[in-house]
This record gives structure tokens, C-alpha cells and sequence, in this order.
């Protein structure tokens, strides 16, 4: 059971921290410079905790 909720809540949160930064970019929230690099750490982690899941 522990197993099953944590294996939903990774994906949860990092779609919800996505969104978020998102929608700051898209209401101009968030600058351009500061958006690109930090999604792209949040992918680029989320392609490794799949791939070390995977293994």
C-alpha cells in the first residue's frame, strides 16, 4: 500500500510543480531566463528517476 501511494505522489508533484512554473511563465510571472533552465532540471530528473526505476 506505501509502495502504491508513493509511486503516485512522485509523478503528482512534478506535474503540479510543472504546471505551476507554467502558468507563472505564461501570466508573465516568470521570467524567460529563469523558466527554460529550471524546467529542464525538473525533466531532465524526472528521465532519471524513470530510468533508474526501470534498471
Amino acid at each position: 500500500m506505501i509502495e502504491a501511494i508513493r509511486s503516485l505522489v512522485r509523478p503528482v508533484v512534478t506535474f503540479g510543480v510543472v504546471a505551476t512554473l507554467i502558468y507563472g511563465f505564461v501570466a508573465k510571472l516568470i521570467a524567460p531566463d529563469v523558466f527554460l533552465p529550471v524546467v529542464t532540471i525538473i525533466i531532465g530528473f524526472w528521465f532519471a528517476e524513470r530510468t533508474a526505476e526501470k534498471k
